[in-house]
């Protein structure tokens, strides 16, 4: 019973230790076979993978059992599972690499192990292991990882794979592009070239298009839009083939090609038509309607830039293949031409024309800022001028800092613009207007002198200039004790003439010392405005009013004295002829400016007089004469008016600088006076700023 209880044991020893034996046989059978899956998986993979490196797009990818099979173009399908024990594929900079459960697997070297080289497996107590450094280490295998691709989506061009751990690798997709060839070789005979025209759909846009070498022809390619143009191919010699091939090849690598006999070209019907008559329509300054007639075998869309939609509009009818948009613009009262593009949108294709209209004609004539800007404007001729109306004065370098106005920047912006005031029954000039901050107006051919006003939005007024239409006047040149050169006009501001016998034609016009805009003697003579705020902005805003403060003296026509207004205050230093300072308030010209008293010394000089009836001649360096006239000056208020006064005929002229009057204080303006009843001659006397005296405008060189 011993034996029998002994052998009863052993026995039961024997099965447990044979069971648990087939299980580890079992184990490692199923650890071999997973091995051997593995391996096979990730040779698919790797081939998956280089397919794709080598330009393949993917025709197709699909879910299957276990995994996803791709057909590749040209190549087998590929079938990758999904349980590959936590080994799979990541991407960096478009290199890939292997991963162990999301985790790059290292190489020898200590870098990312690439997906080129296979990694080496085993079965090592019961467990799988990987090696990716020449079997010098291995690590072990979960059974329980994701698979080695874990999701697919897909969109018109890319399938995107997401492999374990999250990397994902977009593959191409075959996407058909087609290419429509038309041309018409049927008036080739005794002709040097063919136009084949091109059309491309599908693929991924971006379109790369060639052609190979006919023997004898050259090709040149014209792309009018992304997908459609012309080939025009131009005979050299005698062509001895006719053939030729066009390639097409999109960003994503699709290609096709077409065959084309260029002595056998015929239209296609296929071939989408959508062509303006004519790419460039012009339309005149006064507008009006114009057609836009398009030739279309397709449905589009229509669109009009958003610029254009303030001066064109338009109504579209439509026949079987041509339709007509008629298109009416307002009148362009710009000095600049203006256009309007048209876009006919059909798919990824697309034509244009472009409208243009004309500038106003009245941009032809002289332009009297060409040289510079000023206060005063010579027309000489009838004719059509025009000036920078944006522009105060001689413009920035003669903004005064201080002033009280217009201290900092001397650029306006009008909105209107009209004739303030003309100084002669006959007008002089007419059709003023504002075209891209620039006044335009038609001088007659009258002499005389004009104002023009510009206004801002809310109608107040912004600046004004002078328009003085007379002959051109000639320069004579006088030397002053000091030895310094001043080239002065042969007439005063605003005089029409230098002929004594025209009386008041060669008085010229009357300033207020320190404003830039001129009066007429008789205007000043009967009335002047109280100037109520004392600003120099109030005088601005009232270039046709003369102006006197609310003192009983009335010594100014400002509140508060500004001795700068004309640029050299300092009446009494010699300075420097190119130290000579213009500011925005000088009334003279371009090239000109308001004299100061040093230039006008050589009145002191009797032995250059000849007189007249009329007023004086005073000869200059090279013995010519100028004529100055017994102008006088204007004042209205508790002085008696003495302007052409017969009591006391004289000359007097504005200086730039500042002199005595009666108090001893500087509060006068300077002028240069000659009296016939005293015989006496002041160059630097000072007189009452509020008064009208004229003018006599020095040149800014010493050169004739």
């Amino acid at each position: 019973m011993s034996v029998c209880t002994l052998m009863f044991t052993s026995c039961t020893d024997y099965g447990s230790q044979i069971k648990e034996l087939q299980e580890e046989i079992d184990q490692l059978s199923a650890n071999l076979a997973t091995m051997n899956d593995v391996t096979a998986n990730l040779g698919t993979l790797r081939n998956m993978l280089a397919i794709a490196e080598a330009g393949y797009v993917i025709e197709s990818a699909a879910a299957v059992d276990g995994g996803f099979s791709f057909v590749f173009k040209g190549n087998d399908p590929v079938v990758v599972k999904t349980r590959t024990a936590g080994i799979s594929v990541g991407c960096e900079n478009g290199a890939y690499y292997w991963t162990l459960n999301g985790e790059a697997l290292k190489d020898a070297k200590g870098a990312k192990a690439p997906v080129s080289e296979s990694p080496k497996f085993r079965v090592e107590g019961g467990k799988i292991q990987v090696s990716t450094d020449g079997q010098k280490t291995w690590a072990d295998l979960s059974l329980d990882a994701a698979g080695a691709i874990t999701s697919v989506a897909e969109n018109a061009a890319y399938v995107a794979v997401t492999f374990l751990g999250g990397q994902e690798v977009d593959f191409a997709k075959e996407i058909p592009v087609s290419l429509i060839l038309s041309g018409d070789s049927s008036t080739l005979e005794g002709q040097s070239l063919v136009k084949v025209e091109y059309y491309i759909s599908g693929g991924s846009g971006e379109y790369s298009i060639a052609t190979s070498q006919a023997a004898g022809w050259s090709p040149m390619i014209k792309a009018e839009t992304g997908n459609k143009g012309v080939i025009t191919f131009v005979a050299s010699g005698k062509p001895t083939s006719d053939e030729a091939r066009v390639f097409v090849i999109d960003a994503a690598g699709h290609m096709t090609a077409a065959d084309i006999n260029l002595k056998s070209m015929s239209p296609d019907e296929d071939f989408p038509l959508m062509r303006p008559l004519y790419n460039v329509i012009n339309i005149g300054p006064e507008g009006g309607a114009v057609d836009v007639t398009l030739r279309t075998n397709l449905d589009y869309e229509y669109e009009l830039e958003p610029s254009a939609s303030t001066w064109l509009s338009f109504v579209g009818t439509k026949a079987v293949r041509t339709e007509t948009y008629s298109f009416t613009a307002s009148a362009n009262e710009s000095t600049q031409m203006r256009s309007a593009k048209v876009t006919f949108t059909s798919g990824a294709y697309s034509t244009t024309a472009v409208i243009y209209q004309d500038g106003c004609p009245h941009t032809v004539g002289q332009n009297l800022s060409e040289n510079g800007t000023a206060n005063c404007y010579i027309v000489p001729q009838a004719g059509d001028y025009y000036f920078d109306a944006t522009v105060i004065g001689n413009g920035q370098a003669g903004i005064i800092t201080g002033a009280g106005f217009h201290t900092e920047e001397a650029k306006i912006n009008p909105v209107e613009v009209e004739i303030l005031v003309e100084f002669t029954e006959e007008p002089v000039i007419e059709e003023v207007k504002l075209l891209d901050g620039k006044i335009h107006f038609h001088a007659t051919g009258t002499k005389g002198n004009a104002t023009i006003c510009a206004y801002d939005e809310d109608g107040l007024v912004l600046w004004s200039w002078h328009i003085w239409c007379t002959d051109m006047p000639a320069e004579r040149m006088y030397t002053n004790d000091d030895g310094q050169q001043f080239v002065l006009m042969d007439r005063n501001l605003g005089a029409t003439s230098c002929n004594p016998s025209d009386g008041e034609a060669t008085f010229g016009l009357y300033y207020q010392w320190g404003r830039k805009d001129p009066f007429a003697g008789t205007d000043m003579q009967n009335w002047m405005t109280v100037n109520s705020q004392g600003s120099l902005l109030f005088g601005v805003q009232r270039p046709f009013r003369a102006l006197k403060t609310e003192a009983a003296n009335s010594y100014n026509w400002i509140g508060t004295f500004n001795d700068s207004l004309w640029g050299n205050p300092e009446q009494f230093t010699v300075c420097p002829f190119d130290q000579l300072v213009k500011t925005i308030y000088d009334p003279c010209p371009a090239g000109y400016i308001v004299p100061p008293a040093y230039a006008l010394i050589f009145f002191r000089d009797r032995s250059l007089y000849e007189y007249a009836q009329e007023g004086v001649y005073i000869k200059g360096d090279y013995g010519q004469k100028s004529f100055f006239p017994y102008a006088g000056r204007v004042y209205q208020g508790s002085y008696e008016a003495l302007w052409h006064h017969p009591e006391d005929i004289y000359i007097a002229l504005w200086n730039s600088g500042v002199g005595i009057y009666n108090t001893g204080r500087y509060d006068g303006g300077s002028c240069t006076t000659y009296s016939l009843k005293t015989n006496l001659v002041y160059p630097n006397a000072g007189d009452l700023r509020a008064r009208g005296i004229p003018v006599r405008c020095v040149k800014q060189s010493t050169a004739l």
